[in-house]
């Protein structure tokens, strides 16, 4: 019964690795739009620097205190689809817009609010 069992275990997972792969000589859809600019031609904003160190005494210093857990600083930024970031056109008439952020000095970015 334990061989069975071992067997039937063996061909149902052999079966579901197999089932998962993709064919990898088609084109994925996003690839065939060609109007889409490239990653590097997309706008880039850069976020305002702060000091980290100082940023990691704070964290350090509301995480004492128990506050809930605090993991970062909030930095504001005005970026909305009004004005900032890139749009391209797809050829049914849908839109995308595409924007990219870097900071120096920041190790994660959240995003909150965006509209």
């Amino acid at each position: 019964m334990k061989l069975i069992f071992n067997l039937f275990c063996f061909i149902f997972i052999l079966n579901f690795a197999y089932s998962q792969k993709l064919d990898s000589t088609k084109i994925p859809n996003g690839k065939k739009t060609a109007n889409i600019k490239q990653i590097n031609d997309v706008e880039l904003k850069i976020i305002s620097k702060f000091d980290l160190k100082e940023a990691k005494k704070e964290v350090d210093k509301k995480n004492e205190k128990n506050l809930g857990f605090y993991f970062g600083r909030e930095v504001y930024e005005k970026f909305s689809i009004e004005n900032s970031g890139t749009w391209d056109s797809l050829p049914n008439g849908d839109r995308i817009w595409r924007l990219r952020v870097k900071s120096d000095s920041a190790l994660t970015f959240n995003f909150e609010n965006l509209h």
